[in-house]
């Protein structure tokens, strides 16, 4: 049994080459509309922060957008989108704390790779993208670039009213119907 954890321990976990990240969702059935936009705004910038990542294909928003809907489970969207590995989160709001929770999901295997969650007040909703950006990158085997670095560590302080309005008005624009054009317009 030793020597079995001990290879299974030792052995190199092969560095990840292409990701999609789904739709996080918003905890609450049915849908919890106090933080889908929050969800939407999380995933949106979690996926142009690994993008902008050196070795590291990310599948757009809105391919994973489209697969999600669809109900396919993440292994076959990770399949069909050709990516090693699939993000997953969710997106939970109690009063002024949001919980988030993100996995990393090996496409192949369907295994969790890594798993976390993070509480925060929902003013610091940057910085916890940043945050997780940057787990995600070091447990997929990225190398991060001194560049990469110091935009990631950079964690500007934005007013939580501006952010709640911002996030809203990008959630009801990316729906694309005049109704919700007019409700980005109102947030």
């Amino acid at each position: 049994a030793a020597a079995v954890i001990y290879f299974i321990s030792t052995v190199p976990v092969a560095p990840l080459h292409a990701i999609v990240v789904l739709p996080f969702d918003s905890a609450g059935v049915p849908r919890d509309e106090s933080t889908v936009h929050v969800a939407f705004g999380l995933t949106d910038a979690l996926t142009a922060e690994l993008s902008s990542l050196d070795g590291l294909r990310v599948v757009s928003l809105t391919s994973a957008r489209w697969y999600k809907e669809a109900g396919m489970p993440p292994a076959q969207i990770a399949r069909e989108l050709d990516a090693d590995a699939v993000i997953e989160g969710s997106v939970f709001q109690e009063g002024s704390r949001l919980r988030v929770t993100v996995q990393l999901i090996d496409a192949a295997a369907d295994t969790h790779l890594w798993a976390e969650t993070y509480t925060r007040e929902s003013g610091s909703l940057i910085a916890l993208q940043m945050e997780i950006a940057e787990a995600v990158a070091r447990e997929v085997h990225l190398t991060i670039t001194p560049a990469a670095q110091l935009r990631l560590a950079s964690r500007p302080l934005i007013d939580a009213t501006v952010q709640e309005a911002y996030l809203r008005g990008r959630y009801y624009l990316s729906l694309g119907t005049e109704p919700d054009r007019r409700r980005a317009r109102a947030a």
